[in-house]
């Protein structure tokens, strides 16, 4: 029935809904309760009518009087229950401040006078304010919170300065008492404000997930029980009157600054409004983190600033009273009134003002937090280090908290786009795998590419809704406001109900197209109809070369196949950007079912032939035109903005200028307009051209390279004319592409590329013309209107004042998210080119600014005396130019590039060795943001690295956490060896295959033109080799196309057994299967590509009539029954064509059988409809093996050296085969590389390989001649020469994981292949023998080392080792990459610190401004060098490798040359970009592996929080916890029943068989039944789990399953006594078996004594599988009856498996 009133929620509601489908299933079972509810049902649809009749007679009409009477006791229940919901206090709104009113009318009375009447209204304003409640989302509200958020921000930022800066200064006599009175006037207006803020939070509703609270009482409980009430009411306690005790004025004064600290705790304010943002989700969370961390990072170092000085200057003055004794490691009490300058870091600063001193705090709290600690400003006192110790902590933890939130951040972003791009991979790779054209593949790359780009990857046409979890009411809304202005203007629905269209709005599905895409072809069967919601579409001529019409918005077509059900009357194509909404048939009928009278018209429609005859009559007139029609409506498309766009490989569009389409809008222009238009070209480049592309490029390689120039202009080189030149070439190119920009063809808002160049104007003119003007103006030209010289630094200014160039660097972002935004390609390479470039900017402009600091241009014609000359720069004598220890004024201007360069790596990289550091505010500044940037920059590509890959990684995770689970359920099941080998074989296969994607769902989403277009081509060969379907219509092999389903079989594993019921068809794609006998024992015929088998049980669904096996890895396609009728329905002729053949077909089956019967000597079992050459293959076969027997599978067995038969061909000369051939034959021989011999020689050489490397660096750096190392070096290159003959006997899987086993062709790929053969002779080159040509022995043993450098080429071979190591499935992956990151590790740093050495000492020569000199590794004499000097210099190398590279930079060992600071440089970044791949993928594999569990424990708390939303009892909900960790504890969240449902059929009735055996033949109703049916019933038993004393039924309840007890023990209860145990059941006991039979009641309560896993077995299951065993099920049926008909009919039971008839 129609719903007969509107219901609409008054406040938040949680609904319990019941489906009329569940309640019927429930009254199934209980006919008493159903007859009384229907009774009452009618009674009260009876009164309904009865009324309704009354009224229209009118008797029985309700008196005003009484109707009234009504509605009030009906309005006082309401107000009664809303006073009971909402509390007792009544509550006005005055609507200017928007607040919620909660009482009833306000009725004023005329009575009295003039005086009382004012005194009652001003008592009535008291008693309305006194009840007003603020709501949150008010005006006032939003206003209000903002002003707190700004006054708590201030006050967490003055209130310190002012307790550690501004109260030191209080005892100066030059800072005056009056002073202080307006700051604290300032205080306490904020205190007062801060004051009120509690009673403003008293007084505003509250927000909950299960209502708002807009009642005072319920307000003030919730606030004041929270601990926001107690942080604010601690924020404002007056802590500063206890300043009035202490007597001195100045003491006085510091202490009401520090008293006043407690205000700071109002700061949780601040965070509990972040907190609340990123809950929004109408907000960009990323946004809303980056101003957290800003503000977060800001207000720690500030205050981090402020301690430290207060620890200096802890009473006011800096503490000189602590001083370093003579022997500089104690700290002794001096005399307070004695001066010591070294007593505190403030002295040493030697800070002239309050800001210079919280400059270098500042400084220092950075240096400190950032882990940079340069050390020029360190703890001298105990107190100082806590500070520094709890300072670096902080910054641990918060820089820490920022790059983990960041890199979740980015990784859930990335993750849809990751998740869809490993399907358009997969997709990729099966079209390329199955031999698609190139257009078929780029059309569907391009339509999956646009799908991604307008759903982000949240929704696929098709598929679930975007907004599918929305109440099904919102849902209509959305979408009717979407589909009336398509649906609701079509014909057909015009004038339909409103609430039909809501329904059938919803039942609709949106697809795009891009242009020359067809959405329908003429000819094909169809019952969708199409609507066109945006762009427009061509209706093409029969042959596809004339367009007989466009149609676009609001326009439909294909309503013939929708009702009709008959052919498309013509083809449809796309001509622009389409999005069209498709409507099938049976979603329609779904409609009509709730609207019988619509349903009657659309039927009788259907029957009515001659309607459809008018329409083709219609549609063929209309073809025979041959003229072109324009669309009636094309919106506001059809303007000349609207130019179609074909699809086409032109670049550029040339327009007609003599057309009027061209001429006319400049018609429309004025004066000004048409001046500019003469500039135009009458061109359009178009966005998708080759030529646009090119140039795109250049320019973003343009606006890179002048970031680099600009700033080098400006900093270093402004005098450089070859600089200049070339930077006002970069400008030519920037002028020229402004107005290429004019000519840029754009995407409107409908999709249509716009052309026309005064609308690709006008366009570019509002979007980026601005800022590519700004970007590209001569500044400099008003620079020199303004000095007219070029004399002094004028230069240099005019090359400053160009940095306005940097703007166009915009583009580079652009550019890159651009290309990583797409899902064709792969976007690890373009994320590492874009933080290459990143950081090599970064670093860059660092150094430039550090150096332009130092060095600013002068502004005087006179030179400052405050200023030295270097080269052509001018720079301060108190900034670090002049305080470093290289000379910095003699140096070139290249050497001082490479010095700030060096600097920006210590810096950014947080490195700070110190040895160069700021001297003064200017270069603090500059310094601490430098720190700060440089740890949020390199915290940024962390992050990025660390997101990227956990999402890379993610399926993988999930895929070995399903395989875990695998071989868990295998383990508990107690599952042979032998299965649980092939059941991993199995899945490690599929992953090697399929990479975790379903191959089924490969082309889910495509328009159904473009998945029948990629099917048919993919299968159209394979069916027509099937006589059932050769030569039918093009339409129906379109629809078995689209039907095939790829399946994939492993070497050995059955394909389908004998007897039992099959229901599909099989195509071999590719390998080799076999017909064999029931035991397997007896090869009958071998079937390969292009053959065919089981069309008979495709039709008929019947016993398979032989056992099919897979000899090699076989890719196959399948066909199902369901598939093939649902096609036929629509096709009748062919579908009685196929029954006849089919008929004949197994007419011909049953005559082979029984001749097969008939014949002894010759037994012959072919394959249900094998194809005629099974014979000869089967010849073939034989004298192959020699016999008729069952091949070898392709995987080798694990310690098996299998040697192939070689036939040799004697001569007439030669009778016995000589030894040369004997020894050629006994090497012919294959390994197995998953034997044990192979992997452990593997791993073996992988650990030569590591030392050998160590050995050979520290050699041929340090020149240490060792016996040992030599004799250790030699044996390895033994070994590897020996692994070089094993490889060529090693078997190598191809593509699809087949084993080679040709000796021939296994040796030939090792030599092919690009990393094998040549890479292995290059390594293992014996060039070391070169060295014996001449020289001493030190330059023999020189050569030797350097020509040994050779071999590191095998650091190739190590990391292709742990590549495939990562890539297996059984290992822990955790294990795998710590141990490979170690390795890279030890490698890195022994590599940069040899390299370091020989830097500073080649040939073990140290030079004299080197590190090693500085560190008294410098000798003239050798001789002098200690024993250990090798070792102690190695040590010290590797300490400074260690300490840059993680960058510690303790500063006692830096660089001092050129070389050596571009090396150091080098190193730090280097180390930055190490360290953050490590740590992205430690936290991605660890992220990944629990991600799992993350899951598990988010859908506990959502039921934890569920039961206490339903208050249930908390006895109830420890039982459901309990439960739940139980499930957690075995089985780890995953579901066993659908555990292998992507496991071919024959492998999972092994398992299911395997393991359920023996439970079903101990029940009596199964004991005679076949195997096939065993091994079918096997799989629809559903494994359950129960706790100790969980009831697992109740007696009197109902239910249709039976139990079997795999493991624990269960108590059968003695009738309705829950307590009292009759019987105990044990592993392989069952119950409950007459549920399965009758629909009777539960007999007796059953509960679990101990842990229970059951499996249970429901009606409907085994009802599925009786469908195809008759036999057995009479059978069942009659050991029921004599088991349990007696006690069934004593209670009216129905019987599940009543008698019928069959049909043979």
């Amino acid at each position: 029935m129609p719903r007969t009133n509107g219901i609409r929620a008054s406040a938040h509601c949680d609904l319990m809904v019941l489906d009329r489908a569940d309640l019927q299933n429930v009254l199934h079972h209980y006919p008493e309760v159903a007859k009384k509810l229907q009774q009452i049902a009618e009674e009260r649809c009876d009164a309904a009518g009865l009324l309704e009749d009354r009224a229209k007679a009118g008797e029985g009409v309700i008196p005003a009087s009484k109707s009234m009477k009504r509605l009030s006791i009906i309005s006082a229940q309401v107000s009664k229950l809303s006073a009971k919901l909402t509390g007792k206090h009544e509550v006005q709104a005055v609507d200017a401040l928007n607040i919620e009113e909660a009482g009833s009318e306000w009725v004023t009375v005329h009575r009295g006078t003039c005086r009382s009447r004012i005194e009652k209204q001003i008592e009535s304003v008291k008693r309305t304010f006194s009840k007003c409640i603020l709501m949150p989302n008010s005006r006032f509200a939003k206003y209000w919170e903002r002003l707190v958020l700004l006054l708590t921000l201030i006050i967490v930022m003055v209130y310190p300065y002012v307790a550690s800066f501004s109260a030191s200064k209080v005892r100066s006599s030059s800072l005056q008492n009056t002073g202080s009175i307006p700051l604290l006037t300032c205080c306490y207006i904020m205190d007062f404000i801060l004051f009120c803020d509690i009673f403003v939070r008293l007084r505003t509703a509250v927000v909950t997930p299960n209502g708002t609270y807009k009642d005072f009482k319920s307000i003030r409980d919730h606030y004041v029980n929270s601990w926001g009430f107690v942080v604010d009411v601690l924020a404002v306690l007056p802590l500063d009157l206890i300043c009035l005790y202490t007597q001195d004025t100045d003491d006085r004064t510091i202490a009401l600054y520090r008293l006043r600290l407690n205000r700071l705790v109002k700061y949780w304010r601040i965070l509990d409004y972040f907190k609340n943002l990123e809950k929004d989700l109408n907000v960009k969370i990323g946004t809303i983190r980056v101003f957290k961390f800003v503000i977060n990072i800001s207000l720690l170092s500030h205050w981090s600033a402020c301690f430290w000085y207060i620890v200096a200057c802890i009473t006011g003055m800096c503490r000189k009273d602590l001083c370093p004794s003579s022997d500089g490691l104690q700290f002794v009490l001096t005399d307070p009134g004695d001066s010591c300058n070294e007593g505190t870091w403030v002295d040493q600063v030697n800070a002239t003002s309050p800001f210079e001193e919280y400059v270098s705090a500042l400084y220092w709290a950075a240096a400190t937090m950032t882990s940079t600690g340069y050390g020029d400003i360190s703890a001298h006192t105990t107190v100082a280090r806590f500070i520094s110790v709890v300072a670096m902590l902080v910054g641990l933890l918060l820089y820490g908290y920022c790059l983990s939130s960041i890199a979740a951040t980015l990784a859930n972003s990335d993750a849809p786009r990751v998740g869809f791009q490993e399907k358009l991979f997969a997709v990729q790779e099966f079209m390329k795998d199955h031999g698609l054209s190139n257009d078929l593949t780029n059309r569907v790359i391009n339509y999956l590419s646009l799908v991604f780009r307008k759903h982000r990857g949240e929704a696929m046409p098709g598929g679930e809704l975007l907004m599918h979890d929305m109440p099904i009411r919102l849902q209509q809304d959305v979408a009717f406001e979407d589909a009336k202005n398509t649906i609701g203007q079509v014909p057909l629905f015009q004038d339909c109900d409103e609430a039909f269209i809501r329904m059938l709005a919803l039942q609709t599905h949106a697809y795009l197209f891009t242009p020359g895409d067809v959405i329908v072809y003429e000819g094909d069967m169809g019952r969708e109809m199409y609507f066109i919601r945006r762009g427009t579409c061509e209706i093409m001529s029969k042959d596809m070369t004339r367009v007989v019409s466009t149609i676009g918005p609001g326009h439909y077509f294909g309503e013939v196949g929708l009702i009709f059900g008959d052919y498309r009357t013509a083809t449809v194509r796309a001509a622009s950007y389409c999005e069209v909404l498709m409507l099938q048939r049976p979603a329609l009928d779904e409609v009509l079912d709730h609207f019988p009278l619509i349903a009657k018209q659309f039927k009788e429609a259907a029957e009515n032939k001659n309607h459809l005859l008018d329409l083709q009559k219609a549609c063929k007139q209309k073809e025979k035109q041959e003229v072109r029609t324009a669309a009636s409506v094309l919106d506001e498309d059809s303007s000349y903005e609207a130019t179609v766009h074909k699809p086409s490989d032109a670049s550029v569009k040339v327009f007609d200028v003599n057309t009027d389409d061209y001429l006319n809008p400049f018609r429309e222009l004025n004066i000004f307009g048409r001046i500019f238009s003469k500039l135009l070209m009458s061109r359009a480049l178009l966005s998708d051209g080759k030529y646009c592309k090119w140039w795109e490029i250049l320019r973003v390689a343009v606006a890179l390279i002048s970031t680099f120039t600009i700033t080098l202009q400006a900093c270093f080189l402004h005098t450089d004319v070859a600089l200049w030149g070339f930077n006002y070439f970069l400008d030519i190119i920037c002028y020229v592409d402004m107005y290429l920009k004019f000519h840029m063809a754009f995407n409107n808002s409908n999709s249509v590329q716009v052309t026309h160049p005064l609308s690709t104007a006008k366009h570019y003119l509002r979007t980026n013309f601005v800022l590519d003007l700004l970007a590209i103006f001569p500044t400099e030209l008003i620079a020199y209107a303004v000095l007219r010289t070029f004399s002094g630094d004028s230069v240099h200014i005019y090359a400053l004042v160009r940095v306005n160039r940097l703007l166009q660097l915009y583009r580079v972002p652009l550019a890159f998210n651009y290309l990583e935004s797409g899902v064709e390609r792969e976007t690890d390479s373009i994320r590492k080119v874009k933080f290459l470039f990143y950081l090599l900017i970064f670093i860059h402009l660092l150094a430039c600014a550090w150096y332009f600091n130092a060095c600013p241009p002068i502004t005087t014609t006179d030179v400052p005396a405050d200023r030295f000359k270097t080269n052509i720069h001018y720079c301060y004598t108190n900034s670090w130019t002049n305080y470093t220890a290289l000379d910095f004024r003699t140096k070139s201007i290249g050497v001082q590039y490479i010095i700030s360069l060096y600097w920006a790596s210590a810096t950014g990289a947080s490195v700070g060795y110190g040895d160069i550091h700021a001297n003064n505010v200017n270069e603090m500044v500059l310094a601490l943001l430098s720190m700060i940037m440089g740890i949020v920059f390199f915290g940024y590509i962390i992050a990025s690295v660390a997101a990227s890959l956990a999402n890379a990684d993610a399926q993988r995770a999930r895929y070995q956490e399903k395989l875990t689970a695998v071989k868990r359920y295998l383990k508990d099941h107690q599952s042979n060896k032998n299965l649980e080998q092939r059941v991993i074989t199995y899945y490690n296969y599929l992953w090697l295959r399929n990479k975790g994607v379903d191959p089924d769902s490969l082309f889910d989403g495509l328009p159904l033109s473009l998945k029948a277009d990629v099917t048919l081509n993919l299968y159209q060969e394979m069916i027509n080799k099937v006589p059932l379907f050769q030569d039918k219509e093009v339409g129906f092999q379109k629809m078995l196309s689209m039907c095939m389903r790829p399946v994939l079989f492993l070497s050995g594993e059955y394909v389908v057994r004998k007897f039992d019921f099959g229901k599909e068809m099989f195509f071999i794609h590719r390998g080799i299967v076999e017909v064999v006998s029931e035991d397997g024992c007896t090869v009958y015929d071998t079937m390969e590509s292009g053959r065919y088998f089981g069309e008979i049980s495709l039709v008929f669904s019947c016993p398979r009539t032989a056992s099919i096996r897979a000899r090699t890895n076989v890719d196959m396609f399948t066909l199902n029954k369901g598939s093939l009728d649902a096609a036929l329905t629509h096709y009748p002729p062919i579908k009685e064509s196929i029954y006849k053949v089919a008929e004949e077909r197994i007419n011909a089956v049953r005559k082979r059988s029984k001749a097969h019967i008939g014949s002894l000597k010759k037994p012959e079992e072919k394959a249900e409809g094998a194809t005629p050459d099974a014979e000869t293959e089967d010849k073939k076969d034989k004298q192959a093996n020699g016999k008729a027997t069952s091949a070898g599978p392709t995987i080798l067995e694990e310690t098996s050296i299998e040697i192939d038969e070689v036939q040799t061909v004697s001569g007439r000369c030669c009778i016995t085969r000589n030894y040369l051939q004997w020894f050629l034959d006994s090497n012919r021989f294959v390994l197995n590389p998953d034997s044990k011999f192979v992997v452990g020689l593997k791993r073996v050489t992988s650990f030569l390989i590591f030392l050998t490397t160590w050995t050979i660096l520290y050699q041929a750096c340090f020149q240490v001649s060792s016996n040992y190392i030599l004799v250790f070096s030699y044996v390895s290159e033994a070994v590897f020469v020996f692994e070089i003959y094993v490889k060529f006997h090693v078997s190598c899987a191809n593509e699809y994981g087949d084993l080679e086993r040709d000796f021939n062709k296994v040796y030939k790929s090792y030599l092919k292949k690009k990393s094998g053969f040549i890479l292995d002779v290059v390594a293992a080159l014996p060039l070391d023998i070169l060295a014996l040509a001449g020289g001493d022995n030190k330059q023999k043993f020189l050569a030797l080392t350097i020509l040994r450098l050779i071999h590191l080429v095998r650091l190739y071979r190590l990391s292709e080792f742990f590549k495939s190591w990562e890539t297996e499935l059984n290992i822990n992956v955790f294990h795998v990459r710590m141990t490979k990151f170690f390795v890279i590790l030890v490698i890195v740093i022994h590599f940069f610190a040899s390299l370091w050495y020989l830097l500073a000492c080649p040939n073990k020569k140290c030079k004299k401004e080197s590190w090693a000199a500085y560190n008294g590794y410098y000798y003239e004499n050798p001789e002098d060098k200690p024993k250990m000097y090798e070792l102690y210099v190695y040590c010290d190398c590797i300490y400074w490798c260690v300490a840059t590279l993680t960058s510690t930079g303790y500063g006692d060992i830096h660089a001092y040359s050129t070389v050596e600071m571009v090396f150091a440089s080098f190193v730090m970044v280097a180390g930055q970009v190490l360290f953050g791949s490590i740590l992205g993928n430690i936290a991605s594999t660890l992220a990944n592996a629990d991600s799992g569990r993350v899951s598990y424990e988010e859908k506990l708390d959502a039921i934890k929080n569920q039961m206490k939303d339903q208050k249930l009892p908390s006895k109830l909900r420890n039982r459901v916890i309990s439960y739940f960790d139980y499930l957690w504890a075995r089985h780890n969240g995953v579901d066993q029943y659908t555990l292998f449902h992507d496991a071919q059929y024959c492998l999972q009735t092994d398992i299911g068989f395997t393991i359920n055996k023996g439970l079903l033949t101990k029940v009596e109703i199964f004991k005679s039944a076949e195997d096939s049916f065993l091994r079918a019933l096997s799989l629809m038993l559903r494994p359950v789990l129960f706790m100790p004393n969980d009831f697992i039924v109740r007696q009197g309840d109902v239910g249709d399953e039976m139990y079997f007890i795999y493991r624990g023990t269960v108590e059968i209860m003695e009738g309705k006594n829950e307590k009292k145990v009759s019987k105990l059941l044990l592993e392989g006991d069952h119950f409950d078996d007459i549920n399965l039979l009758y629909d009777v009641p539960r007999r007796r309560s059953v509960r679990a004594r101990t842990h229970v896993d059951l499996h249970a077995l429901s009606c409907k299951d085994l009802k599925s599988v009786l469908e195809q065993f008759t036999s057995v099920r009479t059978a069942i049926r009659d050991i029921g009856r004599n088991k349990y008909w007696d006690y069934a009919t004593s209670v009216g039971a129905q019987e599940h498996f009543p008698s019928q008839e069959t049909t043979v």
